[in-house]
């Protein structure tokens, strides 16, 4: 089986000799191959990029959004934690939700879609680590 397969590989390859045409169709063929490969890894690439730009787009505007009607609900903490339970289950990217109040260097958490994270205070840096906020 194998000196049938090397037998008919060297003669592919003398074909290929005579006929040079052949030997640049080999080449067009590996080359548009890789080409395939390159702009097909491209593509997905730009397509996660924009995804992951549409996410937060998402989030922005409904961050944007909550944050106008937020500071009426402060003091109903519950309230405020059942109308964000309502707009997680409408966008399943939002995973986690936390309204915090702060006070000096301390945060409080007003609201949570953790019902048990409510009333504990947190490390204000800890927050700045993980937004993009301006800490002014």
């Amino acid at each position: 089986m194998f000196n049938f397969l090397t037998t008919n590989f060297r003669k592919g390859l003398i074909k290929i000799k005579e006929n040079p045409q052949l030997a640049y169709t080999l080449v067009v063929a590996v080359i548009i191959f890789f080409a395939f490969i390159f702009v097909s890894n491209n593509f997905i690439s730009i397509a996660r990029d924009a995804q992951e730009r549409l996410i937060n787009v998402r989030i922005g505007s409904a961050q944007d959004v909550f944050s106008e009607f937020a500071y009426e609900y402060f003091e109903k903490g519950d309230e405020l934690s059942e109308r964000m339970e309502k707009i997680s289950t409408r966008n399943e990217t939002i995973t986690d939700f936390e309204v915090v109040l702060f006070d000096g260097d301390q945060v409080k958490v007003v609201a949570s879609l953790d019902r048990n994270s409510i009333g504990k205070i947190k490390d204000k840096d800890f927050l700045y680590n993980f937004s993009l906020i301006n800490p002014e």
